[in-house]
């Protein structure tokens, strides 16, 4: 893919350039996530929305820290915001760990990525 130049903005847990090494269950969720995180905000914000965003935040941290990042979305794009792109994140995950998703009530991110967490067939990881 061409970056126009650009420096890669992320590292996944899944790259195949890094050293092999045995990879929790979890270790591969977070690493799905982590992608659904990236795309998402690159389909929302754009690349540059999503470079600005890299700049401020640590976005491979996030994976780890759902709700810290929930947080921070909600400090700079306020809870109107941060729910759009919440809602377009856990889509996302949903999609690629290949299970329906369907909002029931009011929406919780945190609640969402572990659903996922806990949905994500061990074929996907």
């Amino acid at each position: 893919m061409d970056t126009g130049g650009r420096r890669n903005i992320r590292k996944s847990v899944l790259d195949e350039t890094a050293e092999p090494r045995s990879l929790s269950q979890d270790d591969i969720f977070q690493g799905i996530l982590s992608d659904s995180i990236f795309t998402s905000l690159r389909d929302v914000l754009g690349d540059d929305g999503l470079q600005v965003i890299s700049y401020h935040f640590r976005l491979n941290e996030y994976a780890r820290h759902p709700s810290k990042f929930h947080r921070h979305l909600a400090l700079v794009f306020g809870k109107d915001g941060s729910i759009i792109l919440e809602r377009t994140i856990v889509k996302e995950l949903f999609n690629r760990i290949g299970v329906p998703y369907e909002e029931r009530g009011i929406f919780d991110f945190e609640s969402s990525v572990s659903l996922g967490r806990d949905l994500t067939p061990s074929s996907s990881v």
